[in-house]
């Protein structure tokens, strides 16, 4: 009751009570009747009162009081544990003398016969290591053998890699040329046609096999590599346009792509693609007074990309891009969008804009669909 009313800060009555249990305290112990522990307690509630009512010296004595009655408790109940110890540490060194008597004996036997064994199995070892050193010495000579023929086989190795690396970069190079000499022909037939349609249909094409181009005079440039920047490619893409655009049209390009590089399979079909749509930017989206601006984002988004290109033309006609008369450029960029797995979609907001949704082909898909394809136009 003095702790509870301790902890609910009615200190008068805490104290009460605590006297109260002193007096019975007393005449309990007139009686020959103590109990250290509760008499412990009493004084830690005592001296919690006192702190309470800011009594701090009698707090210290009466937690003094406390301290001293378990300190004491304590002591006792050690020399009786001592004690027991002692008597229960007598006896175990009576039992444990007579056990490592008996134990002396057993191991004075079982070091007879481990003695014996030992013996016998070292014979035994040694015979064994005799053995496996024999066989280990032809292995090694073996391996030795080995070893300098593979290191003739992967210096040969090294040595066909290295025309392997050699040769594509010849054939990017030969493509490439070959290509440009394709370009140049286109061009010199441009200089005797007249017709208009027929030299917008010349450039095109000039632009499609430029767009191929670019790709094998990038992988020859890095000297073996199976892969090429998308972006570098793009802004390569992005030049070559701004030269061609006519005077006072050329295009501001802004670019904003995320994407590690990719493969020959994967960037061929995407160099069409990007070559249609900055062809129809500046044959469909110039205006007078108007500066052409087009934007390329490109995102990895589920397991492929997202690519969006948008232009501030004046837009579709019917809000997505329909199809046209002997419209070679939609079949290629549908197309080339089927090839790479994708979809695309198209709207007007500003201007015209391509969403096209595509995954990473290999040189296996990219074969088996250009089949299909091809029977599929047949």
């Amino acid at each position: 009751l003095a702790s509870l009313y301790k902890d609910h800060q009615q200190l008068e009555l805490a104290l009460k009570y605590s006297d109260a249990y002193r007096k019975a305290k007393d005449e309990m112990s007139k009686k020959g009747i103590n109990d250290s522990w509760m008499i412990s307690s009493h004084y830690e509630i005592r001296s919690e009162i006192m702190s309470a009512m800011q009594r701090y010296d009698s707090a210290h004595y009466y937690l003094q009081l406390a301290f001293d009655s378990r300190l004491k408790l304590i002591q006792e109940e050690n020399r009786a544990q001592v004690v027991a110890i002692e008597a229960q540490f007598h006896d175990q060194q009576k039992e444990k003398k007579i056990e490592d008597q008996a134990e002396m004996l057993r191991n004075e036997a079982v070091k007879r016969r481990l003695g014996i064994g030992i013996a016998l199995l070292s014979l035994i070892f040694t015979g064994i290591l005799l053995f496996f050193y024999v066989k280990l010495r032809d292995i090694n000579k073996k391996m030795r053998q080995q070893a300098a023929l593979i290191s003739q086989k992967n210096l040969s190795l090294g040595k066909n890699l290295e025309k392997q690396i050699m040769l594509q970069g010849e054939i990017h190079h030969r493509v490439k040329n070959n290509l440009q000499v394709i370009i140049s022909l286109l061009d010199i037939q441009r200089e005797e046609i007249q017709d208009p349609k027929t030299l917008d249909r010349l450039e095109s094409m000039s632009n499609r096999i430029y767009s191929m181009a670019a790709v094998h005079e990038m992988l020859y440039s890095k000297e073996g590599a199976e892969t090429i920047s998308f972006p570098a490619y793009t802004q390569q893409l992005c030049e070559h346009f701004s030269q061609i655009a006519p005077e006072g049209q050329t295009p501001v390009f802004k670019l904003d792509m995320d994407a590690p590089p990719l493969t020959l399979e994967t960037l061929m079909p995407l160099g069409i693609i990007m070559n249609e749509l900055m062809t129809n930017s500046l044959k469909y989206g110039t205006m007078p007074n108007h500066q052409l601006e087009i934007d390329i984002y490109l995102q990895p988004c589920a397991d492929g990309f997202c690519l969006e290109y948008r232009d501030n033309g004046p837009g579709f006609p019917i809000g997505t891009m329909g199809e046209r008369n002997g419209g070679l450029g939609s079949y290629l960029l549908k197309s080339m969008v089927r090839q790479l797995n994708g979809h695309l979609t198209t709207h007007n907001d500003d201007g015209a804009v391509h969403k096209i949704f595509f995954k990473e082909k290999n040189q296996r898909e990219l074969s088996h669909e250009f089949i299909s394809d091809t029977d599929s136009r047949g």
